[in-house]
């Protein structure tokens, strides 16, 4: 039997462990972004008015500046993994039920070809009354 591909367990961990980063550590209370939005990173230090001073204010203010957008993309690339891995999610369920359809269409449309075909249980071929409920319940 063929191995599946696709495990929908593992993507919903996956995916829960991004929001346990998005949600618990980047945006917790704590956090980078409640550091740098309202907490002690939120002002730079009294680098005073000499000239290295002013290069050092200059020099935070880039760097504070690099690290809040650094970790606005990381969140707005967690985001959109997450989003991307429910639809994966979404269209896995679809995908599923249409699998399982075209697979009973097939199935009929096999045993109806098999008896249109001469190839009937006295010859071999199997049971030709055999319908997409018999499927269905082989799958069971």
């Amino acid at each position: 039997m063929a191995e599946r591909k696709f495990d929908p367990d593992a993507v919903a961990r996956y995916r829960d462990f991004l929001l346990y980063w998005l949600e618990d550590v980047i945006e917790a209370e704590g956090g980078p972004v409640s550091s740098m939005k309202d907490g002690a990173l939120k002002k730079a230090p009294a680098f005073g008015s000499t000239a290295e001073g002013t290069t050092a204010a200059s020099t935070y203010a880039t760097s504070h500046q690099t690290a809040w957008g650094n970790i606005q993309a990381l969140r707005q690339s967690l985001f959109g993994t997450i989003q991307a891995l429910n639809a994966a999610l979404e269209g896995h369920e679809t995908s599923e039920e249409y699998n399982v359809d075209d697979f009973k269409t097939q199935y009929d449309e096999f045993a109806s070809s098999s008896s249109t075909s001469g190839n009937t249980a006295e010859s071999g071929g199997g049971d030709s009354s055999a319908s997409s409920e018999d499927y269905s319940n082989a799958l069971m």
